[in-house]
């Protein structure tokens, strides 16, 4: 088969056009897009809690520093209630599992849910007996 392609680019000629436009991206030609500005606050505390399901939380640091935060806070919790640490403003914001979150608005607490999370982490283990959820 012949060196050209379907489209009419060698190998050396693609070779050379993605090693310029690599170095274009290096040389840090002016860019048309302008960031936001940064934050109005400065830091942001995040709830940590020994459970797989926050693990999201953890790596996120990194990201919320390039977003402008200049203190990624942790707050650790003495009891497994996520929402009263929210509620009593000694955490910013954190992930909680739903049925939490629904006792919290049915209670009337303060509390501000933002976005869905937890919909397949549980799974329901049952004896032999039961065969549907009719049968619990």
């Amino acid at each position: 088969m012949n060196e050209r392609t379907v489209h009419g680019f060698s190998r050396r000629e693609l070779l050379a056009g993605t090693s310029m436009l690599g170095a274009a991206t290096t040389l840090g030609l002016p860019r048309t897009a302008a960031a936001e500005p940064p934050p109005e606050i400065q830091k942001i505390r995040l709830v940590h809690a020994p459970a797989i399901c926050l693990a999201p939380q953890y790596l996120t640091e990194e990201l919320l520093r390039l977003e402008g935060f200049s203190e990624v806070e942790y707050v650790d919790i003495p009891t497994n209630k996520i929402v009263t640490l929210l509620e009593d403003g000694r955490a910013d914001i954190t992930m909680c599992v739903s049925p939490d979150v629904v006792a919290a608005l049915d209670m009337g607490r303060r509390v501000l849910p933002l976005a869905g999370i937890h919909a397949g982490c549980y799974e329901l283990f049952v004896n032999g007996r039961i065969t549907a959820i009719k049968n619990l």
